[in-house]
């Protein structure tokens, strides 16, 4: 089936749930969403766009993100999201090998994204989200959206193995490759996550979001787990203060909260958090990261939660597991697996299956898992047997909840961001002062890690320089807040290779060398 023409019968047999702003408090019924998906798919079609083109979004949080995702499903365009942040030439790094036939974007973004068809021939046509006027070189979001001649073409037809979304990760160069998603391993992640045993919610509810909109937690195990259940859902704008996060819940009678271990951590300290009116609130989900269970058992237990569950999943599956509702909370595990989807602890050096108890990378299979990347589809995701390995080093119990050990990559966790390395040194190597460098993660009681990076500079200039290159350039999330080390050589071992571990222990060592 197709994933937007599904999306779309869900919002439309739920027509009163309403999906909110919680940081404006504009709000659209499920109606109005359905409508406006509908009028996306015809605009699209209008430009020309169908089966085989691609669209990118380019936006912070906003209502439009969802019809258009769904619209452009609901066209055959696959669709990459990113938010807004980055300079001219990293969005035409990043744009170039998914050669977008349209992109859409916020009105701060307009300005660069404009530069970026200049350079970039395959951009035919750009889309300003939002209210306004777009002016001559752009489309505005009422222009796509006006009914036109064309037939509506509905329902909207479905091609097997058809990508329809691209969340981007990164690969060992730094630069970002695009996870291909079909309409099959969609469906089928949405579905999971809206197993009863994910939490069972119904008109009656109503789920708040903190995360980025675009992001795969928040738009598809939460956004898309409302719409499917029913429930209104409410989402913030980018950045949202505690403040503003707990007028949402209290001002719309939230009953879910879904969000990440910094935001939870944040909550638990907050010293006024008992000024607001939160006895609606009955269910806690976290994801992204590992949320210490001190800080999971402190909210439940201050909040009086009936449920507490902590969810996982990558890029190239989107659902994994989640703790079991209407069960006592498991505040250590990051849940069971959830419905149509297999796993296996596998020895990191031999493959042997392991059993409780005992630590190994999981494996996973089943239909929610990715096609493969972009441009590489013809690569092999998974084993023989169809397994897809994580990366992730974990165990399991006698009952079937999974428990997180570490990464067995290098991802660094700033915050609620997991962070590679290869993203901000790719970056870094862009600027003209450097000539090599290494970033890795220093420890942090607030933030877990900081980005650090270790610089050797092509000609003598101050730090500063290149923390304020990146604040620049990229992502609020790579920021160097860890701060710079300039030396002559990054230290490497015998073989030439970079090993992070030691790295941060010189970093560290130097750092309270020069302190004395």
């Amino acid at each position: 089936q197709n994933f937007g023409a599904f999306m779309v019968a869900k919002l439309e047999a739920h027509p009163q749930s309403r999906f909110v702003n919680g940081s404006s408090h504009a709000s659209w019924s499920y109606a109005q969403v359905a409508c406006q998906a509908r009028a996306v798919c015809r605009g699209l079609r209008r430009l020309g766009l169908g089966r085989g083109c691609t669209a990118y979004l380019l936006s912070n949080s906003r209502a439009e993100l969802v019809p258009a995702l769904f619209g452009a499903a609901c066209a055959n365009v696959a669709v990459a999201y990113e938010q807004p942040d980055y300079g001219v030439d990293f969005l035409v790094d990043m744009l170039e090998p998914l050669q977008p036939d349209a992109v859409l974007c916020e009105h701060s973004a307009l300005d660069k994204v404009l530069q970026v068809q200049k350079r970039l021939s395959c951009v035919k046509h750009v889309v300003l989200l939002g209210a306004g006027e777009a002016g001559a070189k752009a489309l505005s979001w009422s222009q796509l959206l006006e009914p036109g001649d064309g037939a509506d073409h509905w329902p909207p037809e479905y091609v097997a193995g058809l990508p329809c979304y691209l969340p981007l990760t990164s690969g060992t160069t730094g630069k970002p490759k695009a996870v291909v998603h079909t309409h099959d391993s969609l469906l089928a992640s949405v579905q999971a996550a809206g197993h009863p045993d994910q939490l069972s919610l119904g008109e009656e509810d109503v789920l708040v979001c903190t995360s980025v909109l675009g992001h795969v937690y928040a738009f598809f195990d939460c956004v898309c787990k409302g719409i499917v259940q029913g429930s209104s859902t409410v989402f913030l704008e980018y950045k949202a203060s505690t403040e503003a996060l707990l007028e949402a819940l209290q001002k719309h009678r939230a009953t879910a909260l879904c969000t990440v271990p910094f935001v939870a951590q944040q909550l638990l300290a907050y010293p006024y958090l008992d000024r607001y009116d939160l006895s609606s609130l009955r269910h806690l989900t976290t994801a992204t990261s590992y949320i210490s269970p001190d800080i999971s058992k402190g909210l439940y237990e201050k909040l009086n939660l009936t449920s507490f569950a902590q969810l996982y999943g990558q890029s190239e599956i989107i659902f994994v597991s989640a703790g079991i509702y209407g069960q006592p909370p498991n505040f250590a595990s990051m849940g069971r697996l959830g419905a149509g989807i297999e796993g296996m602890i596998r020895d990191v050096n031999t493959g042997k299956a392991l059993g409780p108890g005992e630590r190994g990378e999981l494996m996973l299979r089943g239909r929610g898992l990715m096609r493969g990347y972009w441009q590489r589809l013809d690569e092999p995701v998974t084993d023989a047997d169809g397994w897809y390995r994580t990366g992730d080093l974990c165990y399991s119990d006698e009952d079937g909840w999974l428990y997180m050990v570490q990464r067995i990559s290098e991802m660094i966790q700033f915050r609620e961001h997991k962070v590679p390395p290869a993203d901000v040194e790719y970056m870094l190597l862009r600027c003209p002062e450097v000539a090599d460098c290494a970033v890795v993660g220093l420890p942090d009681p607030e933030a877990t890690q900081l980005l650090h990076a270790v610089i050797v500079p092509k000609k003598p200039v101050g730090e500063e320089h290149f923390v304020n290159f990146m604040k620049e350039n990229a992502l609020s999330c790579l920021h160097l807040e860890g701060g710079v080390t300039l030396t002559d050589a990054i230290p490497r071992n015998k073989l030439g290779k970079l090993v992070r571990r030691q790295l941060v222990e010189w970093v560290l060592q130097r750092s309270k060398n020069e302190r004395r």
